[in-house]
C-alpha cells in the first residue's frame, strides 16, 4: 500500500489488474489487489482451513438453532445477543471432541466427554442476567441454594423445563413444570424435574426464571426502570405539543388566505355586486 502525492486528471479505480485505488481520509490509496475467488476457497489448498472452520460453524449453528427452535416458547424471539452467545460457547465445545478430525468434529461427540458436558452444564441463555446460584439434581429433583437477586426483585417465579433433544435429526421436544413463585429464596427451593418419554437419551434441563411485581392476586413481569426514559417521555410529549399548536397554525392561515382570496374575487368583479349589500349579506353572510 501507498500513497499517492500529486495526480492530474480523472482518477481510476483500477490499474490494470493488479492495483486498486481508492481515497482515505482525504488521501489517494493505491494498492495491489488481494483477496480470493469463489473458486480458490472452494478448492485451493491454501483455505483448507477455513473451509473445515465453515463446516464445523455451520453443523453448530444448525444444532443450537434446533436447540433454540425446542425452546421458543421460553428463549426470547429475535434476539441476537442470545444467539450470538449461545453459538459462540457451543462452538468452544468441539475442541473436546477427539475422535474426529478437524472440519468434523460434532457437539454430540464433545458433550459425550466429561469435560465437554461439564462446561455446558450451568450455562446461561441470557447473558445479561443477573442471578447467580448453586444446584444439585439429586432423586429427580432440582434443589436451588445460595440463589443471589438484583435488590429491586421481591417476587421470582420459578418453572423448570426439560428438552428431549435428539443430535443427529438436531430436533427436541419441550415438556414444561408449572409455575413456583416465591419471595423468600435465601433457605432453598426445591422442584421437581419434567417427565420426558423413554424414546430421548438425550435431556436438556432448563430453569427458567421470571422476575415479578405482585398486584392483590395475580403476577406481572417485572421491568426495570431504565435511565433517561422519564426525560424521553417529557420530550416526546412536548414535540407532540408542539406539533399539534403547528398543525393549528396552519389551519387558521389556510383559512385566512382562503376569506382575502373570496375577498379580492369580489373586489374585482362589478361594482353593482358590492353596492347591494343586502343581496350580498343574505348569500354569504360572513361579508358584513
Amino acid at each position: 500500500m501507498a500513497k499517492i502525492k500529486s495526480y492530474s486528471g480523472k482518477i481510476p479505480k483500477r490499474i490494470l489488474d493488479h492495483y486498486v485505488l481508492y481515497k482515505l481520509d482525504g488521501e489517494l490509496i493505491i494498492r495491489e489487489i488481494s483477496g480470493f475467488t469463489t473458486k480458490e476457497l472452494l478448492h485451493s489448498a491454501k483455505y483448507a482451513n477455513c473451509r473445515k472452520n465453515a463446516s464445523e460453524f455451520g453443523r453448530v449453528s444448525r444444532a443450537c438453532k434446533g436447540i433454540r427452535v425446542a425452546l421458543a416458547g421460553v428463549l426470547p424471539k429475535k434476539n441476537l445477543a442470545v444467539v450470538n452467545a449461545l453459538t459462540k460457547h457451543m462452538r468452544s465445545l468441539l475442541v473436546y471432541d477427539t475422535e474426529h478430525v478437524r472440519g468434523e468434529r460434532t457437539l454430540a461427540t464433545a458433550l459425550a466427554q466429561p469435560e465437554g458436558l461439564r462446561l455446558w452444564k450451568g450455562y446461561s441463555f441470557n447473558p445479561m442476567t443477573a442471578v447467580r446460584f448453586q444446584y444439585t439434581v439429586e432423586d429427580h429433583q432440582l434443589k436451588l441454594s445460595n440463589i443471589t437477586l438484583p435488590e429491586e426483585v421481591s417476587w421470582v417465579g420459578f418453572r423448570v423445563h426439560a428438552v428431549g433433544y435428539n443430535w443427529d435429526t438436531l430436533e427436541g421436544k419441550l415438556h414444561s413444570g408449572g409455575w413456583h413463585f416465591e419471595q423468600q429464596v435465601n433457605a432453598g427451593l426445591s422442584y421437581g424435574l419434567p417427565k420426558v418419554e423413554a424414546e430421548y437419551h438425550n435431556i436438556l434441563y432448563v430453569l427458567e426464571l421470571q422476575f415479578l411485581r405482585k398486584k392483590k392476586e395475580p403476577f406481572y413481569p417485572f421491568e426495570r426502570k431504565r435511565k433517561g426514559f422519564g426525560w424521553w417521555s417529557i420530550g416526546s410529549c412536548l414535540l407532540s405539543v408542539v406539533c399539534c399548536l403547528l398543525s393549528v397554525f396552519c389551519y387558521l392561515f389556510s383559512v385566512i388566505g382562503f376569506l382575502l382570496s373570496v375577498f379580492c374575487w369580489l373586489l374585482t368583479k362589478d361594482y353593482s355586486l358590492i353596492t347591494n349589500h343586502y343581496s350580498l349579506q343574505k348569500k354569504m353572510p360572513f361579508l358584513t
